[in-house]
């Protein structure tokens, strides 16, 4: 092999290599550009997360209190019709 198809072929190859590193640096800007994009996207979902369970327990919270209330009214209905059973149908 003569020095001349030698510099042609290590030329050739560090073609090869600077064509494969500037496609792995595009393609490194694009992996960038999405991670940016996911790290946002994730940071939304746990904004949103958080509010839908902050929702969620004042929800609950809302739910005993009224089952507080219905039970309190349930049991008052309960001791009347027991006093009027009782008291042989008198109020």
């Amino acid at each position: 092999m003569t020095p001349e198809e030698r510099f042609t072929k290590i030329e050739n190859a560090l073609n090869t290599v600077a064509e494969y590193q500037a496609r792995h640096a595009t393609e490194m800007e694009e992996l960038r550009a999405i991670h940016k994009v996911l790290a946002l996207a994730l940071s939304k979902t746990a904004e949103m997360q958080q509010a839908g369970a902050k929702e969620f327990r004042e929800g609950m919270k809302e739910l005993r209190e009224t089952q507080q209330a219905t039970e309190e009214k349930l049991n008052a209905l309960i001791d009347t019709v027991d006093r009027i059973i009782r008291g042989g149908g008198r109020a």
